[in-house]
C-alpha cells in the first residue's frame, strides 16, 4: 500500500507539468495574421529512470507555418525596383542630352542594360501578381527567374517543450540562384568590376551607397528650395524695425544649412568639378547649334562649378548684408518697401543659385556613372550586379520581416534600446555554386543594417486579417512598414508606437557540413571565405554584446565561449560554432534563421538538432537520450512534411556517399533519405 502511494506521488512529480516559466502566450489569432497553413506534430517520449521510479514522460510539439508575406512583400519590392529603373532611365535620357557623339555609346549601353533589367522585373511582377499557389517558393522552383525575388522554402517553425515556445525561421539561402554563378557571387563580382575600372574615382561614381546617398541629399535639397520659394512668394514680409521675426531667422538658417550641406557633398564627390565643367562646355556647343538643335525643357548647366559656388556665396553675403541693414535701419516708412523688395530679390537669388547648383550636381552624378561604365563589359557587369543585389535584398527583407513579426510580441520591449539581433546560420559549402551563394549572402547581410529599416504601424482596419506591408525608399535605404492588429500594436513600447524605426543587426555564420565542404577544405583549399565569414561574425557578436543595454552575465559568457570557439577553428566543420551561436542568440533574445541551398535537408538536420538541445536544457536529459529524440524528430516530425511540400516526397535528399562526410549530429535516420531526390 505504501509503495503504491509512493509510486503515485513520484508519477505526479515527474509527469505533471509545473507552473509555466515562459513568457505570456502569444495573442490569440496573431499567428494567423501573418502565417498560414500550419502543420503540427505532437511527440511523446518516455524516459526510463533508476530506483524503480516510473518512466518520465516528455511531451513536445512542432508546428511549421508558411508566411503570408513570402509572396506579397517581394511583389511590392519588385514594383519599387521597376520604379527606380524607370526613374533612372528617364533621367539618363532627358538630362544627358548634351553628351557628344564620342560618349553616346556609353549612354546607349546604360539604357540597354536598364531596359533588360526592367523586362526581368516586369516579368517577375506579372508572375507574382498572377500567382495563386502556396505561400512559399518550393525548392524545385529556385532556378525560375520570375521567382527570383522570393526566398526559397521560407517557413516559421515553432517548438513547444515544458510550456515554453521557441520560434525559428528556416529558408533557402538569400542568393540569386536564377542568375547562376559562372563568375561567382556578389562579393566576387564587385571585386571583378572594381579591378576592371581600376580607378578610385570611377569606383566612387558607381557605388550604390554613395550614388543614392548623394542623390537623396540633392533631391531633399531641391524639395526644401521649393518650399522656401513658396513661402517667399506667399506673403513673406521683412520684420518691422527693431523687431525679431522667428520665421525669418529660420529662413536664413535654412538657407545657410542648405549651402553647407551642398558644399560638404561637393567636397566628398571626387571629380565633380570636371563633370560639371564638361556639361557646361557641351551645353554651350549644343545651344550654339554646333552639333544639333537644343533640347527645350531640359536642364542647362550655366557655368563651371567653381563659378556657381562663387556666385552663390556672393548672393548669401549680399542677403546677410541686406538683412543686417534692415535690422539697423531707423523707422522710415518710405524706405521700408524698398528694403523689403531688395531682401526678397536677394533671397530669390540665393534660392535660384542653389537650385541651379543642385540640378548641375544631379546631372554630374548621372554623367559620372555613365562615363565610369563606358566599356560595354563594365556596363553589363554593373547592371548584372544591380539585378542580383536587388533579388537577394528582396529575399533578405522578406526573411527578416517574417522574423520580426514572429518575435514582436516576445521581444519588442528590447528593441527600443537594442537593435534586434538576427542570427543567420548558413550550412553551405565553399565549393562550386554554393560558394557563389555564400558570396551573395555575405554581401547582402553585411550591409543590411545600413540599408533597411522597419517600422510597426497599426492596421487601418480593425477587421484586417492579413499583414500587408508598405515599402518606400531607394536602393541604398529602404523603409518597410509592418502593420499589426490593434490589440498587438497597443502592447508595443511607446517609442515603437510613435514610429521609432528599428535597424536589425544581422550576423551571418556559415558551416559547411557536406562532402563538398570536405573537398573545399582538404583538396581545393578554398575555405578562406568561410573563415572570413565566421571571424567577422564573431567580431560582430562581440561588438553587439558590448553595446547591449542591460546585458546579463550569461549572455556575455555565451558570446565569449563562441568567440573562443571561432578563434580555435573558424571552419572545418567545427560543430561547436553552431551550438554556441544558437545559445548566444537565445541569450540575447535574437531571431534565429537556419538556411542551406534549399532550406530543406541540411536546414532540417540543423533545426532538429537545435530542438534536441532545447529538450536537453529544459528536461535534464543526457546526450544519448537527446540523440535518440533527435532521430525521432527527424523521422516523425514536421521536416519530412517540408520535404514533401517541396519535392513531392517525404525524403531528405542525401546519398549514402554523403553519409561518410556529414558530421554525426547531421546524419538523417535510415529510411528517411534517398539519393537523386530533387532538392
Amino acid at each position: 500500500m505504501l509503495q503504491a502511494e509512493l509510486d503515485e506521488i513520484a508519477d505526479q512529480f515527474f509527469n505533471c507539468g509545473g507552473p509555466s516559466q515562459s513568457v505570456p502566450s502569444p495573442t490569440s489569432g496573431f499567428s494567423s495574421f501573418y502565417l498560414t497553413s500550419p502543420y503540427t506534430k505532437l511527440h511523446k517520449f518516455a524516459i526510463s529512470q533508476h530506483l524503480y521510479l516510473p518512466s518520465r514522460k516528455i511531451v513536445c510539439e512542432e508546428t511549421m507555418w508558411e508566411s503570408k508575406i513570402c509572396i506579397l512583400l517581394p511583389s511590392l519590392l519588385v514594383k519599387q525596383f521597376i520604379k527606380w529603373l524607370s526613374d533612372m532611365k528617364e533621367s539618363v535620357e532627358n538630362r544627358l542630352w548634351s553628351v557628344p557623339d564620342e560618349h553616346i555609346d556609353a549612354i546607349h549601353n546604360s539604357i540597354r542594360n536598364i531596359s533588360a533589367n526592367q523586362e526581368t522585373y516586369t516579368n517577375s511582377d506579372e508572375f507574382l501578381d498572377a500567382y495563386n499557389g502556396p505561400s512559399f517558393r518550393p525548392s524545385v522552383e529556385k532556378y525560375r527567374v520570375a521567382f527570383g525575388p522570393v526566398p526559397t522554402n521560407l517557413h516559421v517553425q515553432q517548438f513547444k517543450v515544458e510550456r515554453k515556445t521557441y520560434s525559428y525561421i528556416t529558408v533557402g539561402t538569400a542568393s540569386a540562384i536564377p542568375c547562376r554563378f559562372q563568375q561567382g557571387g556578389l562579393s566576387r563580382l564587385r571585386l571583378t568590376l572594381h579591378a576592371s575600372l581600376n580607378s578610385p574615382e570611377r569606383i566612387d561614381h558607381i557605388l550604390d551607397s554613395r550614388f543614392y546617398d548623394r542623390r537623396r541629399t540633392l533631391l531633399n535639397a531641391k524639395a526644401i528650395i521649393g518650399e522656401l520659394s513658396q513661402k517667399i512668394e506667399s506673403g513673406w514680409k521683412v520684420p518691422h524695425v527693431n523687431s525679431i521675426d522667428k520665421q525669418n531667422v529660420k529662413l536664413l538658417a535654412d538657407i545657410k544649412e542648405l549651402h553647407e550641406n551642398l558644399v560638404d557633398l561637393i567636397n566628398s564627390f571626387p571629380g565633380v568639378g570636371t563633370l560639371v565643367g564638361n556639361l557646361f562646355r557641351w551645353g554651350e556647343e549644343y545651344e550654339a547649334g554646333i552639333k544639333r538643335s537644343f533640347h527645350k525643357g531640359c536642364n542647362i548647366v550655366t557655368d563651371h562649378l567653381d563659378s556657381q559656388l562663387d556666385n552663390l556665396e556672393a548672393s548669401i553675403i549680399s542677403l546677410n548684408t541686406k538683412m543686417a541693414v534692415i535690422d539697423s535701419m531707423e523707422n522710415k516708412e518710405e524706405s521700408y518697401e524698398d528694403y523689403e523688395k531688395s531682401a526678397r530679390r536677394a533671397i530669390n537669388a540665393c534660392l535660384d543659385g542653389m537650385l541651379q547648383l543642385v540640378e548641375s550636381l544631379i546631372d554630374a552624378q548621372l554623367l559620372g556613372l555613365v562615363l565610369a561604365l563606358r566599356r560595354p563589359s563594365d556596363c553589363q557587369l554593373f547592371y548584372h550586379i544591380q539585378l542580383r543585389s536587388d533579388l537577394v535584398l528582396s529575399q533578405a527583407v522578406t526573411i527578416v520581416a517574417t522574423g520580426l513579426l514572429a518575435f514582436v510580441e516576445e521581444h519588442a520591449k528590447d528593441w527600443v534600446s537594442n537593435s534586434p539581433l538576427i542570427t543567420i546560420f548558413s550550412l553551405l559549402s565553399c565549393y562550386g555554386d554554393e560558394r557563389g551563394m555564400l558570396e551573395d549572402a555575405h554581401d547582402c547581410w553585411s550591409s543590411f543594417k545600413n540599408r533597411v529599416t522597419f517600422q510597426f504601424v497599426a492596421c487601418a482596419s480593425s477587421v484586417c486579417s492579413t499583414c500587408v506591408p508598405q515599402v518606400r525608399g531607394d536602393r541604398s535605404r529602404i523603409s518597410v512598414n509592418l502593420p499589426l492588429p490593434t490589440n498587438v500594436f497597443e502592447t508595443l513600447p511607446e517609442n515603437l508606437k510613435q514610429g521609432q524605426s528599428i535597424s536589425p543587426f544581422t550576423v551571418l555564420w556559415n558551416l559547411g557540413v557536406n562532402h563538398e565542404a570536405t573537398f573545399a577544405h582538404t583538396v581545393a583549399g578554398v575555405s578562406a571565405l568561410e573563415q572570413t565569414v565566421n571571424i567577422a561574425a564573431a567580431n560582430a557578436m562581440q561588438s553587439y554584446v558590448n553595446g547591449y543595454s542591460g546585458v546579463d552575465q550569461a549572455a556575455v559568457d555565451s558570446v565569449r565561449d563562441l568567440v573562443n570557439a571561432v578563434s580555435l577553428e573558424p571552419s572545418n566543420k567545427n560543430m561547436a560554432i553552431f551550438r554556441l551561436s544558437m545559445v548566444a542568440n537565445n541569450a540575447l533574445n535574437g531571431i534565429p534563421i537556419l538556411c542551406c541551398k534549399s532550406g530543406k535537408d541540411r536546414s532540417s538536420m540543423g533545426i532538429t538538432l537545435e530542438e534536441g538541445r532545447l529538450i536537453r536544457e529544459n528536461c535534464g536529459i543526457n546526450n544519448e537520450q537527446m540523440g535518440e529524440m533527435v532521430v525521432c524528430l527527424r523521422r516523425d516530425g514536421v521536416r519530412r512534411e517540408n520535404c514533401r511540400k517541396n519535392v513531392g516526397k517525404a525524403l531528405y535528399s542525401f546519398s549514402p556517399f554523403q553519409m561518410h562526410f556529414l558530421p554525426k549530429e547531421f546524419r538523417p535516420p535510415a529510411g528517411t533519405y534517398a539519393q537523386g531526390v530533387a532538392s
